[in-house]
């Protein structure tokens, strides 16, 4: 991980589940991995973007590109509207 929040050297120790052990032990990492995994707040869903691409298949080398760009605005178009919804926490009737 490539960062320039903080030093790969303040080692911190974390809790991870062991099979060997069948219990949680403790691990040393760097700091800024125990950051990330504190913020990272799920799964990255941009990489699902391979799962719903847009059936536009052509050779010319442009219509390629804007099927990509397509499909990269319409998963960001879903994903703002996913948080706004969070945030207003609608009903089901509002959201139809």
């Amino acid at each position: 991980m490539v960062s320039f929040y903080d030093d790969a050297y303040p080692v911190e120790s974390i809790k991870r589940f062991s099979k060997q052990a069948k219990s949680r032990v403790d691990v040393k990492c760097s700091k800024i991995v125990n950051y990330h995994n504190r913020h990272m707040r799920g799964v990255n869903l941009a990489d699902m973007l391979a799962l719903y691409r847009t059936g536009i298949r052509s050779h010319r080398w442009y219509m390629n590109i804007f099927s990509q760009l397509l499909d990269i605005c319409i998963n960001n178009a879903w994903l703002l509207r996913r948080i706004n919804n969070e945030m207003t926490n609608p009903t089901r009737k509002k959201d139809r």
